[in-house]
């Protein structure tokens, strides 16, 4: 751990993964599905798109809250993220599960 790491922080880091991985658990296979992540920016939400996609995810989509959030969402794995507004499920289209 590098000195100036939060040692709170770093230990939430592992928190945040398990949590990613029960829900995605949960879903049933991940391997050639199409995965949407809501809160995608977060510590479960950035958790999420790294373990879909090295489960084999077809498509990770990550649901973000502020456009700024995009470019990080995308560096983790998603194939594409979406702002959250009221109608954001019409941004998925047809992806929609």
């Amino acid at each position: 751990m590098p000195a100036e790491a939060d040692p709170l922080a770093v230990a939430a880091l592992g928190l945040a993964a398990v949590t990613a991985y029960e829900g995605l658990r949960r879903l049933g296979p991940v391997a050639g599905a199409r995965v949407v992540v809501t809160g995608a920016s977060g510590g479960v939400g950035s958790a999420g798109i790294v373990l879909a996609r090295a489960l084999g995810a077809a498509e990770v989509i990550g649901v973000v809250s502020r456009p700024e959030r995009v470019e990080y969402v995308r560096s983790l794995g998603a194939d594409d993220a979406i702002v959250a507004d009221d109608d954001f499920g019409d941004a998925l289209g047809p992806r929609a599960c």
